[in-house]
């Protein structure tokens, strides 16, 4: 008769196997996309910061993020100009971050199932996957990882008061996670509500929480420092304004209404089985409380953008671990509540429908979403590496009506491309006299082209063939 321990070895390894295949699963077509848009000038000024480290300091929003160029440097280093294996690490990352977020329930709530059911859903859920799905927003990813963490280690310390070591790892955590990016401030809150709500004295919760508050007082101050200097603030793209409301509760539903899909039938089958006091008991849980907090308190920093009328896709990464805790928690119930084997089927088959439709959005809605986003960049790197232009002499060639920032295109020629920068012109429009040596970008999300003839020495114009 098998050991307890070799029952618990088989059961977390089916865990993390099924955790690292819904991830995989998910984001499997992500893996052949290019560069995007911002990848590209990320390349360059990564290169340059790992040159000279303090430009960093000349640039006071990239200040906050700078445990994402020290990943970019590694990647770069390791993977050169290959978006595949940025794809591949970011992937692995989100797999990473899954099974912590799973962790994290099974340590508040010991509910196997719950925990699982959390993972599952994190790694499928289609609503973050821009954090997965473009390179330049792994920075959510980071600091989600490094937000678990502290928070693993934090409550670690607080289940033993012997384990010393776990308090000083998450007092080295949090610098990491406070530079990874700024919603990383609500980790203070948070710590304080964990000892809260394990009945810590208010006289220990301050002593044990005053090495987290100087850190957030030098952090607050180095942002108020470099204010006047940081492009969010500076331009308008952050602010103090009654705009913060609309967005917040915009984005509090967003956030909440998918964990719908597993309250609805959990009340259903209580008010069948007249156990509705008893479901109500497990919404006011501790652990419930905590995870509805950290949604709360992790969708604040974001929500005083003014260019968007809700969070982007990429900032609900962090509030959807709060999401998918209280997700696993409400299907623990749900399955535990269906007393007869046919209905825990259900339940399975229920959760499996979930994630299933998860994973095909990804893969039939933001998948092209995706890859149109890549192709100003990567048709014009195409076609400029395609021998037609290749032949040409040394005249400049105009790129017409190129949707993204100069830079952008200006970085992508300059990298995977035998043209120098100064080569090529970026234009609004063609002028009709331009009829040589031109890329036209049309609504199809392809260029047109217009390619001097080497041999004859005249000019033949391509407008009707699309690129390779």
């Amino acid at each position: 008769m098998p050991g307890v321990s070799s029952i618990l070895s088989a059961s977390l390894f089916r865990i993390v196997l099924s955790v690292a295949a819904v991830g995989v699963l998910a984001y499997l077509p992500t893996v052949h996309n290019s560069f995007i848009s911002d990848d590209f000038t990320m390349l360059p000024f990564v290169r340059e910061v790992s040159a000279h480290p303090g430009q960093l300091l000349e640039v006071p929003s990239e200040i906050f993020r700078t445990v994402s160029y020290a990943y970019f440097w590694v990647c770069l280093k390791l993977f050169g100009l290959t978006p595949e294996l940025f794809y591949w690490t970011g992937i692995a990352l989100h797999t990473l971050v899954s099974l912590l977020v799973g962790r994290l329930v099974f340590v508040l709530t010991r509910n196997t199932g719950a925990a699982w059911a959390g993972a599952l859903f994190f790694a499928a859920y289609e609503r973050h996957q821009e954090a997965v799905m473009w390179i330049s927003a792994v920075n959510d990813t980071l600091l989600t990882l490094f937000f678990l963490t502290f928070l693993l280690l934090w409550e670690h310390s607080l289940s033993n008061s012997k384990r010393q070591w776990a308090y000083v790892l998450a007092l080295a955590t949090l610098p990491i996670a406070l530079f990874s990016k700024e919603p990383s401030v609500v980790l203070i809150p948070l710590a304080v509500l964990l000892m809260m709500l394990k009945e810590r004295t208010w006289r220990e919760i301050v002593a044990r929480t005053a090495p987290l508050l100087v850190m957030l007082a030098g952090y607050g101050a180095l942002w108020l420092w470099a204010a006047d200097r940081n492009f969010f603030v500076r331009d308008g793209y952050y602010a103090l304004s009654w705009h913060f409301f609309p967005v917040y509760v915009r984005a509090l539903w967003r956030i909440i209404s998918p964990a719908l899909l597993f309250l609805v039938p959990l009340l259903w089958l209580a008010y069948r089985r007249s156990r509705l006091d008893e479901a109500s008991k497990v919404l006011r849980s501790g652990s419930v409380c905590f995870f509805l907090a950290t949604i709360a308190l992790t969708i604040v920093p974001y929500s005083f953008l003014t260019y968007l009328d809700h969070i982007p896709s990429r900032s609900t990464y962090l509030p959807s671990v709060g999401l998918a805790a209280l997700a696993g928690l409400v299907f623990a119930d749900l399955y535990n509540r269906s007393l007869t084997p046919h209905g825990r089927a259900l339940c399975i088959v229920y959760l499996v429908a979930v994630l299933t439709a998860n994973v095909t959005y990804i893969w039939l809605k933001k998948e092209p979403q995706f890859r149109a986003r890549s192709a100003p960049t990567r048709e014009l790197i195409a076609n400029l590496n395609n021998p037609e232009f290749q032949a040409i002499g040394d005249e400049p060639i105009h790129v017409c009506g190129f949707p993204l920032h100069v830079s952008i295109g200006q970085s992508a020629v300059a990298e995977f491309t035998r043209f120098g920068s100064g080569r090529i012109a970026f234009l609004d429009h063609c002028e009709e006299r331009l009829t040589a040596n031109a890329l036209v970008w049309r609504s199809d999300g392809t260029y047109a082209k217009r390619i001097v003839s080497v041999e004859a020495e005249t000019t033949s114009e391509l407008l009707g063939k699309e690129s390779p």
